[in-house]
């Protein structure tokens, strides 16, 4: 007689395959009930193994199976690369490197390699000098070059310097360029007048800031006429008292005779003979004839005209 235990309650299920399958579709297994189903004479298929699935694996190309071990062998190797490789060790040859040429590279002297590392190191480079260099910085110092002596040189881009054949320095062009530039310059200072029949600017030639000078003639400068002072006129009308000192007169004459006091002068004209042949005279004003314009006067020499400029920076 069987004791009530929790065994008693034990439920066992025989179910064929297609009834199994079926009532788990249709979700009507009892989670506490046993399910048998007969064994299957047919084949189990593996889900896809995936990275989060344990799953079926199959055997691809050129991979052998035996007894559950699986295998590549040389004829394996050989199917897959499509040819027989050689039965001995082969090395290829890479190109000599050059500039356009990714190739191999030996190591020369005095380079050490230490496991695919190339090196160099103070013995390497004590063995390239032949001797055994100082352990500090040193410096040569060339000596002063001269007429007869090659010595060092230092190149200077300044030209405000002043360098001898014993002051070791040289001008490079750039210096040569701005000294030739600056001298040019220099020989017109700030007050030069600078004249030239083509228009180019001086300022073009030599640098510097130059104002221009038109319609003026040049005079040298007196205390009368102070550098820089203005002047003169193109044309000039004469006024009165710029004529010179003149004085008219009539001139005694058969019909014209002057009687003089003192400072002025009557003339007296004969007009009609009165009787017994003597002339009569009398007094009246003898006109002198006028002439001119009044129109001004060229007031300018000879002159070539030329461009003229001032240098005012």
């Amino acid at each position: 007689m069987a004791t009530d235990t929790k065994l008693d309650s034990l439920v066992i299920n025989y179910l064929t395959q297609a009834q199994y399958d079926n009532a788990k579709s249709e979700g009507t297994l009892n989670s506490n009930q046993i399910y048998m189903t007969p064994a299957s004479s047919g084949t189990h298929t593996l889900p896809a193994a995936t990275s989060s699935t344990l799953g079926g694996v199959k055997i691809g190309s050129n991979i052998t199976v035996n007894s559950g071990t699986i295998s590549i062998s040389k004829t394996n190797v050989t199917n897959a690369l499509g040819y027989t490789p050689p039965t001995t060790d082969t090395k290829y040859t890479l190109p000599t490197a050059s500039a356009w040429t990714l190739g191999g590279v030996k190591i020369g002297s005095n380079i050490t390699e230490n496991s695919g590392t190339i090196s160099l190191t103070k013995a390497n480079v004590t063995s390239a000098l032949g001797y055994t260099p100082p352990t500090t910085d040193t410096k040569y110092t060339l000596p002063t070059g001269n007429a007869s002596t090659a010595g060092g040189v230092k190149l200077s881009d300044s030209t405000s310097s002043i360098s001898s054949t014993s002051g070791g320095i040289a001008a490079t062009p750039a210096a040569v360029f701005a000294a030739i530039a600056e001298a040019k310059l220099a020989a017109w200072p700030i007050g030069s007048i600078y004249m030239s029949v083509s228009s180019t600017s001086p300022a073009n030639l030599f640098g510097g800031t130059w104002e221009r000078i038109s319609d003026r003639f040049l005079l040298g400068a007196s205390s009368s006429y102070p550098a820089g002072s203005t002047g003169g006129e193109f044309t000039h009308k004469l006024t009165q008292s710029e004529l010179p000192d003149y004085s008219l007169s009539v001139a005694n004459g058969s019909n014209v005779i002057r009687s003089k006091t003192g400072s002025s002068a009557d003339a007296y004209v004969q007009t009609q003979s009165s009787g017994w042949g003597i002339p009569n005279w009398e007094s009246k004003t003898v006109t002198v004839a006028s002439g001119g314009s009044g129109a001004a006067h060229n007031n300018m020499p000879p002159y070539l005209s030329v461009w003229i400029w001032k240098r005012t920076k």
